[in-house]
């Protein structure tokens, strides 16, 4: 639960925190529960269908699946915009990061 926990804590920050912050959360999250899937070199063995459904929820229509798939948002903007994230937070999908330099050019 530490990378659920730690999104968390970040996107209630009091200070410092802004709407551009809130996808690369998601990717970060979304990363390392995908990384957590061993402890120790064994299988999860209760945590397991927690961390699928976890997964499945942020990939959810209702969840944030429209925010992450949806290229030309203007959250990626908003994410592109903050300088400790820039582009690093796409990943391997580069049209976000070439929507979002298309709508920021037409702000």
């Amino acid at each position: 639960m530490e990378p659920v926990a730690f999104a968390l804590d970040v996107l209630q920050r009091d200070h410092n925190m802004y709407l551009g912050y809130l996808l690369p959360t998601i990717q970060a999250m979304k990363r390392n529960l995908k990384a957590r899937a061993t402890l120790d070199g064994q299988p999860l063995k209760y945590c397991a269908v927690l961390r699928e459904t976890l997964l499945e929820a942020i990939h959810s229509r209702r969840r944030f699946g429209t925010y992450l798939e949806d290229e030309g948002l203007e959250l990626h903007v908003a994410a592109t915009l903050v300088p400790c994230f820039k582009l690093s937070w796409i990943g391997n999908n580069p049209n976000i990061g070439k929507e979002a330099k298309k709508n920021l050019s037409t702000m």
